[in-house]
């Protein structure tokens, strides 16, 4: 546990993010209060939040398996949600002891992250150097907007093709 008398510099904080399944049998109506929780939890172990998404409903890439209440379930879907919150590094084993305990999350993972948005909005452009060497990245290519005198010569280029 946390003593509450030591005073933490930011220097002593790290960014953690805690993305998590919650089973489907819990009615929608209820998705809040897992996640105020949730919430609740890392609250008292001294977490500061930065962002976080209401969990959604979202298939599984495949099926995963949970006891609750003596009988095991299978399933192919969940809640899906995240808090990202900046915490004493003493403190994010507390955080993993305390989600486990939480009966409804199908599954979590923390990790230790940015303050920054890393959401990925375009997926990274690749392609072989002149050398062959693969996974070489590159700025993509600047396709300029084709001008009225271009489109002429295409068009010429394309009739005297057809032409042939």
């Amino acid at each position: 546990m946390k003593d509450t008398n030591t005073e933490f510099t930011d220097s002593n904080l790290k960014i953690y993010e805690v993305a998590f399944h919650i089973v489907p049998l819990v009615p929608e109506e209820m998705v809040g209060d897992e996640m105020n929780t949730i919430k609740n939890g890392l609250e008292k172990e001294g977490a500061i939040f930065i962002s976080e998404e209401s969990p959604k409903m979202r298939n599984l890439a495949y099926m995963i398996s949970k006891t609750l209440d003596g009988h095991k379930h299978n399933f192919d879907k969940a809640y899906f949600g995240w808090v990202k919150f900046e915490m004493s590094p003493e403190s994010i084993l507390n955080v993993k002891d305390m989600l486990d305990k939480v009966k409804n999350i199908l599954r979590f993972l923390i990790i230790e992250t940015v303050r920054e948005n890393t959401m990925s909005y375009a997926k990274p452009y690749f392609k072989k150097d002149v050398d062959g060497e693969e996974g070489v990245k590159r700025e993509p290519e600047v396709v300029k907007e084709l001008t009225a005198e271009d489109e002429e010569l295409i068009n010429k280029s394309i009739e005297e093709l057809v032409k042939e």
